[in-house]
């Protein structure tokens, strides 16, 4: 099995609300990137990545560029072994590794479709029967109100919230009690 076609699309995905981060840095729309790689048995796997401006190491815009220049390198490739494709491309292009995530991404459906096992089978099985569900939500959003107590759930289906406040945000979620 090898990659035989490339195909790439740019998305620009405007929130309901804008998204507010530390320092005054806010973002509306994102543009998220959408990729598949076909090969010869017919087979499709997609990837994706959204860099958020101004919070990730990422410029969006650089995607599609990245994706050019690994393009000959990407087409007849094996989808089986993904690291040493992934290998491949990170000695042919330096750094750009919010490109090559969704190449990865990509690759390991690929791998997954071929041998009939789910992702995270093949990433050594899942590790929990239950995935925990959060909400990040910033101070610095003018609009936000808190209602109720730091008890009461935010929303019946989120489980548990990160807040950040200042430009020195830990990032850690806060602890009750």
């Amino acid at each position: 099995m090898r990659i035989t076609k490339i195909t790439l699309w740019s998305v620009d995905l405007t929130s309901h609300e804008t998204y507010h981060m530390a320092e005054g840095k806010s973002c509306a729309t994102v543009k998220s990137h959408i990729l598949c790689l076909e090969t010869d048995t017919g087979l499709k796997g997609w990837g994706e990545v959204c860099p958020i401006p101004h919070y990730l190491p990422a410029y969006a815009d650089g995607v599609p560029a990245a994706v050019t220049e690994m393009g000959p390198e990407i087409l007849g490739m094996s989808p089986f072994g993904v690291d040493a494709p992934m290998r491949k491309l990170d000695g042919f292009l330096l750094g750009h590794r919010y490109a090559k995530s969704m190449v990865d991404i990509a690759l390991w459906d690929l791998f997954g479709q071929a041998s009939g096992q789910p992702v995270y089978a093949l990433l050594g099985g899942g590790g929990r029967a239950r995935t925990c569900r959060f909400i990040i939500r910033s101070p610095a959003s003018r609009r936000m109100t808190w209602r109720g107590s730091p008890r009461q759930p935010i929303r019946p289906a989120f489980v548990s919230f990160r807040l950040s406040w200042g430009s020195k945000a830990t990032g850690r979620p806060m602890r009750n009690g």
